[in-house]
């Protein structure tokens, strides 16, 4: 026995299957030269916004850093002995050129100095000899 859809007795909806399908033609709205312009401007403009605020580019892009040099004064802040030593306080990391540190000098710190493709991490209150070179980075946890 076979199912169907429709009632074949019913001629009404026989011929509604067999009805030519006819579909309007319409053609594709025309934008005007300077719409369409204007439009992949506005893309363009949405499209590097959203870019920039994925990406931070416009808004403080590293953490705030409180990291500072002080003066050798006291013996918990971290000490990079060199030709002109230095001397360090507080969390964070700092971009310098500091020539020559052969030595290191935690005090109440730990962090890493590296430089010249070495880093090299220290604990609190330790103090040691380094290979001497110049520190690119200084970090304080």
């Amino acid at each position: 026995m076979r199912t169907s859809l429709i009632n074949e007795n019913q001629p009404d909806q026989r011929r509604l299957l067999h009805l030519p399908l006819e579909v309007e033609r319409r053609e594709a709205p025309m934008f005007h030269r300077s719409a369409a312009k204007s439009l992949t401007r506005k893309s363009a403009v949405a499209l590097a916004a959203t870019a920039m605020a994925l990406t931070g580019i416009g808004v403080a892009s590293s953490p705030a850093s409180a990291i500072n040099r002080v003066s050798c004064d006291r013996n918990d802040f971290l000490w990079l002995y060199s030709d002109a030593t230095t001397c360090w306080a507080n969390a964070g990391t700092a971009s310098v050129r500091l020539d020559n540190v052969g030595s290191v000098s935690s005090g109440n710190n730990a962090g890493y100095v590296s430089g010249s493709g070495i880093t090299t991490y220290f604990g609190k209150w330790v103090s040691g000899g380094i290979t001497k070179r110049t520190i690119t980075t200084v970090h304080i946890d």
